[in-house]
């Protein structure tokens, strides 16, 4: 039971390292989109990033004994991520990414 509870906290770990890295992105893609003019579309891309952003959310876990009964409950703070991101993060990234390209043979 303890082997597991370790290897539980360093997947929670772990998840809560992806989430603060989709958070970077997120934050640097933003900040690429307010210094890049795309032709009027900026601001719907802007609008798009900011919808991604994540709310924190405040949830409850239980704190469970050596025995594995649970002892008290624990409030903690978590990260959501808006609509479209959960599924497949990367997608709609590579999208964007498609699109400038595309703009760019264009020119």
């Amino acid at each position: 039971a303890a082997v597991e509870a370790e290897a539980g906290a360093g997947e929670d770990e772990l998840v809560l390292r992806v989430k603060h890295e989709r958070v970077a992105l997120l934050e640097a893609w933003f900040v690429f989109e307010e210094r890049v003019e795309h032709g009027g579309g900026g601001a719907s891309l802007k609008e798009d990033v900011a919808r991604r952003m994540p709310r924190e959310v405040v949830k409850k876990r239980p704190i469970v004994d050596k025995r594995g009964q649970t002892i008290d409950w624990e409030e903690y703070t978590d990260l959501e991520f808006g609509s479209g991101t959960t599924d497949e993060p990367h997608r709609s990234l590579l999208d964007v990414a498609r699109a400038w390209k595309q703009s760019r043979a264009l020119d």
